[in-house]
């Protein structure tokens, strides 16, 4: 959800002054009679980078959602927003940590079924008991995956198993390419020409 405030902040040029929320788990974390509404800490550290302030929309009221008014925006700030989201996720059977819907590998020597997870705005860090197990980059798009093949014990078997669609399988040592001649791709030129 940070990313997506930076990514669109930076497609409207600017930063609007008040931004309307639904009353969603990644903005509000609990409310009370005597202190009000409680934010989430990375919404609050975000909004302070950026200069804008959240507001929740009242429960069950459908006409206090959805306003759209951008006549005046503040510029963005010189610096990029920097936070860390810190999170605890679950090691799958496959050796895969979920974040936002995406998988990400971890190795499969790893101990512990659960770890410490760094979100950032462009990379997700893994930590088990205080150690960086694996970085990798933010994935774009619904229910991707990303396996290093390094986090494999036997990488030459986790090449040779089918993989699901949107699987994003890196080979630390590059993929083997057959070796043709040039008169080979002389002649699919000729063809598709």
């Amino acid at each position: 959800m940070l990313r997506c405030h930076c990514v669109a902040f930076d497609a409207i040029g600017g930063v609007p002054r008040k931004i309307l929320y639904d009353r969603m788990t990644a903005v509000v974390t609990g409310e009370g009679r005597a202190e009000g509404i409680v934010y989430n800490r990375s919404l609050i550290d975000l909004a302070r980078h950026f200069g804008f302030h959240p507001t929740a929309c009242r429960p069950y009221r459908a006409k206090t959602k959805g306003k759209v008014d951008r006549p005046y925006l503040r510029a963005l700030p010189m610096a990029p927003f920097c936070a860390v989201l810190r999170l605890a996720r679950p090691i799958s059977r496959e050796s895969m940590v979920s974040v936002d819907g995406k998988a990400s590998s971890v190795p499969d020597a790893i101990r512990r079924r659960v770890v410490k997870i760094h979100s950032l705005a462009n990379e997700i860090q893994i930590f088990e008991g205080g150690h960086l197990i694996a970085v990798h980059p933010v994935l774009e798009g619904r229910s991707r995956r990303r396996i290093e093949a390094c986090h494999r014990r036997h990488a030459e078997h986790a090449r040779s198993r089918p993989t699901a669609p949107g699987t994003i399988l890196l080979h630390s040592r590059g993929d083997k390419v057959a070796q043709r001649s040039l008169a080979f791709y002389d002649a699919v030129g000729r063809t598709l020409a």
